[in-house]
Protein backbone atom coordinates (compact mmCIF):
# COMPACT_ATOMS: atom_id res chain seq x y z
CA UNK A 1 0.00 0.00 0.00
CA UNK A 2 1.46 3.38 -0.96
CA UNK A 3 1.48 6.33 1.42
CA UNK A 4 -0.82 9.23 0.44
CA UNK A 5 2.29 11.35 -0.17
CA UNK A 6 4.54 8.57 -1.45
CA UNK A 7 5.26 7.18 -4.90
CA UNK A 8 2.33 6.06 -7.06
CA UNK A 9 3.54 2.44 -7.06
CA UNK A 10 4.56 -0.23 -4.56
CA UNK A 11 8.19 -0.39 -3.48
CA UNK A 12 10.33 -1.66 -0.65
CA UNK A 13 11.33 0.64 2.20
CA UNK A 14 15.05 -0.03 1.70
CA UNK A 15 17.45 -2.02 -0.43
CA UNK A 16 20.92 -3.08 0.69
CA UNK A 17 23.38 -2.02 -1.99
CA UNK A 18 25.83 -4.93 -1.94
CA UNK A 19 27.36 -5.26 -5.42
CA UNK A 20 29.95 -3.32 -7.35
CA UNK A 21 27.43 -3.00 -10.21
CA UNK A 22 24.96 -1.26 -7.87
CA UNK A 23 27.65 1.10 -6.57
CA UNK A 24 28.75 1.98 -10.11
CA UNK A 25 25.13 2.65 -11.06
CA UNK A 26 24.71 5.01 -8.10
CA UNK A 27 28.02 6.75 -8.74
CA UNK A 28 26.82 8.76 -11.73
CA UNK A 29 25.14 12.18 -11.60
CA UNK A 30 22.55 11.48 -14.32
CA UNK A 31 21.52 8.19 -12.71
CA UNK A 32 21.35 9.88 -9.32
CA UNK A 33 19.10 12.56 -10.82
CA UNK A 34 16.86 9.87 -12.36
CA UNK A 35 16.47 8.20 -8.97
CA UNK A 36 15.62 11.59 -7.47
CA UNK A 37 12.93 12.21 -10.09
CA UNK A 38 11.45 8.79 -9.35
CA UNK A 39 11.07 9.64 -5.63
CA UNK A 40 7.53 10.90 -6.11
CA UNK A 41 6.10 8.95 -9.02
CA UNK A 42 6.88 6.57 -11.84
CA UNK A 43 7.95 8.11 -15.15
CA UNK A 44 8.57 7.17 -18.77
CA UNK A 45 11.84 7.59 -20.62
CA UNK A 46 10.37 10.63 -22.42
CA UNK A 47 9.23 12.26 -19.17
CA UNK A 48 12.62 11.69 -17.55
CA UNK A 49 14.52 12.94 -20.62
CA UNK A 50 12.46 16.14 -20.65
CA UNK A 51 12.96 16.72 -16.92
CA UNK A 52 16.72 16.14 -17.21
CA UNK A 53 17.13 18.07 -20.45
CA UNK A 54 18.92 15.15 -22.14
CA UNK A 55 18.22 12.93 -25.14
CA UNK A 56 15.87 9.96 -24.77
CA UNK A 57 18.66 7.62 -25.90
CA UNK A 58 20.89 8.79 -23.05
CA UNK A 59 18.05 8.44 -20.56
CA UNK A 60 17.30 4.95 -21.86
CA UNK A 61 20.96 3.95 -21.43
CA UNK A 62 21.07 5.15 -17.81
CA UNK A 63 17.73 3.51 -16.99
CA UNK A 64 18.99 0.23 -18.43
CA UNK A 65 22.05 0.34 -16.14
CA UNK A 66 19.87 1.17 -13.12
CA UNK A 67 17.50 -1.66 -14.03
CA UNK A 68 20.35 -4.17 -14.46
CA UNK A 69 21.63 -3.15 -11.03
CA UNK A 70 18.19 -3.76 -9.50
CA UNK A 71 17.65 -0.11 -8.52
CA UNK A 72 14.69 0.61 -10.85
CA UNK A 73 12.07 -1.53 -12.54
CA UNK A 74 9.10 -1.19 -14.87
CA UNK A 75 6.16 -0.62 -12.52
CA UNK A 76 3.42 -0.40 -15.16
CA UNK A 77 2.83 -0.12 -18.87
CA UNK A 78 0.32 1.74 -21.00
CA UNK A 79 -0.49 1.37 -24.69
CA UNK A 80 -0.44 4.70 -26.54
CA UNK A 81 -1.17 4.72 -30.31
CA UNK A 82 -0.01 1.12 -30.64
CA UNK A 83 3.22 1.68 -28.68
CA UNK A 84 3.76 0.31 -25.19
CA UNK A 85 4.90 3.04 -22.78
CA UNK A 86 6.92 1.76 -19.84
CA UNK A 87 6.77 3.56 -16.51
CA UNK A 88 9.88 3.14 -14.38
CA UNK A 89 10.04 3.35 -10.61
CA UNK A 90 12.61 2.82 -7.89
CA UNK A 91 12.85 -0.58 -6.25
CA UNK A 92 13.19 1.02 -2.79
CA UNK A 93 12.61 4.34 -1.04
CA UNK A 94 16.24 4.38 0.09
CA UNK A 95 19.39 2.53 -0.81
CA UNK A 96 21.56 1.40 2.11
CA UNK A 97 25.23 1.62 1.14
CA UNK A 98 26.75 0.26 4.34
CA UNK A 99 24.90 -3.06 4.44
CA UNK A 100 26.71 -5.98 6.09
CA UNK A 101 28.67 -7.95 3.51
CA UNK A 102 28.41 -5.17 0.94
CA UNK A 103 31.14 -4.47 -1.55
CA UNK A 104 32.71 -1.22 -0.27
CA UNK A 105 31.78 1.73 -2.45
CA UNK A 106 34.63 3.78 -3.87
CA UNK A 107 35.74 6.41 -1.35
CA UNK A 108 34.18 9.75 -2.10
CA UNK A 109 31.89 8.41 -4.85
CA UNK A 110 28.71 9.84 -3.34
CA UNK A 111 30.44 13.07 -2.38
CA UNK A 112 31.61 13.57 -5.98
CA UNK A 113 28.07 12.99 -7.27
CA UNK A 114 26.69 15.40 -4.66
CA UNK A 115 29.35 18.02 -5.43
CA UNK A 116 28.46 17.85 -9.11
CA UNK A 117 24.76 18.25 -8.26
CA UNK A 118 25.52 21.26 -6.04
CA UNK A 119 27.58 22.85 -8.82
CA UNK A 120 24.68 22.43 -11.28
CA UNK A 121 21.93 23.55 -8.89
CA UNK A 122 20.29 26.93 -9.39
CA UNK A 123 21.26 29.53 -6.82
CA UNK A 124 19.02 29.68 -3.75
CA UNK A 125 16.54 32.55 -4.06
CA UNK A 126 14.85 32.24 -0.72
CA UNK A 127 15.74 33.49 2.72
CA UNK A 128 17.22 30.14 3.73
CA UNK A 129 20.25 29.64 1.46
CA UNK A 130 22.07 26.37 0.96
CA UNK A 131 24.52 25.27 3.63
CA UNK A 132 27.66 23.66 2.29
CA UNK A 133 30.61 23.40 4.64
CA UNK A 134 33.49 21.21 5.68
CA UNK A 135 35.01 20.88 9.11
CA UNK A 136 37.65 18.75 10.81
CA UNK A 137 38.06 17.89 14.50
CA UNK A 138 40.21 15.56 16.57
CA UNK A 139 37.85 13.01 18.15
CA UNK A 140 38.22 9.85 20.16
CA UNK A 141 36.44 6.79 18.68
CA UNK A 142 33.51 6.94 21.14
CA UNK A 143 32.81 10.58 20.31
CA UNK A 144 33.02 9.87 16.57
CA UNK A 145 30.54 6.99 17.06
CA UNK A 146 28.15 9.36 18.88
CA UNK A 147 28.32 11.89 16.03
CA UNK A 148 27.60 9.08 13.55
CA UNK A 149 24.53 8.00 15.54
CA UNK A 150 23.18 11.57 15.72
CA UNK A 151 23.79 12.16 12.03
CA UNK A 152 21.94 8.93 11.21
CA UNK A 153 18.94 10.19 13.22
CA UNK A 154 19.01 13.47 11.29
CA UNK A 155 19.16 11.58 7.99
CA UNK A 156 16.10 9.52 8.96
CA UNK A 157 14.20 12.68 9.96
CA UNK A 158 15.13 14.31 6.64
CA UNK A 159 13.93 11.28 4.64
CA UNK A 160 10.64 11.15 6.52
CA UNK A 161 9.97 14.86 5.92
CA UNK A 162 9.91 14.63 2.10
CA UNK A 163 6.64 15.24 0.25
CA UNK A 164 5.84 15.08 -3.49
CA UNK A 165 5.46 18.31 -5.37
CA UNK A 166 7.73 20.22 -3.03
CA UNK A 167 11.12 21.61 -4.07
CA UNK A 168 13.76 18.89 -3.94
CA UNK A 169 16.58 19.29 -1.43
CA UNK A 170 19.65 17.11 -1.05
CA UNK A 171 21.38 16.13 2.16
CA UNK A 172 24.91 14.77 2.01
CA UNK A 173 26.60 13.55 5.15
CA UNK A 174 30.14 12.29 5.39
CA UNK A 175 31.89 11.41 8.61
CA UNK A 176 35.32 10.10 7.71
CA UNK A 177 38.91 9.96 8.87
CA UNK A 178 41.03 12.54 7.12
CA UNK A 179 44.38 10.85 7.58
CA UNK A 180 45.67 13.94 9.36
CA UNK A 181 46.93 13.63 12.91
CA UNK A 182 48.23 10.66 14.80
CA UNK A 183 47.09 7.11 14.13
CA UNK A 184 49.12 5.72 16.99
CA UNK A 185 47.29 5.69 20.29
CA UNK A 186 43.93 6.69 18.77
CA UNK A 187 42.17 5.62 21.92
CA UNK A 188 44.22 8.05 24.02
CA UNK A 189 42.38 11.12 25.32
Amino acid sequence: MTEPWGPDYELADSLDVTTAEQHRALGNLTRSQILGLLNDRAATISQLATALGVLKGSTSYHLRLLEQAGLVRVVRTRKVRGVVERYYGRTARRFELDAPGAVPHPPGMLLRVAASAVDRAPPAKDTDPDLVTSSHAGLDPDRAHEFRRRLQELIEEFRAAGRPGRPQWGLVVGLYRTGAGSTAGEDAP
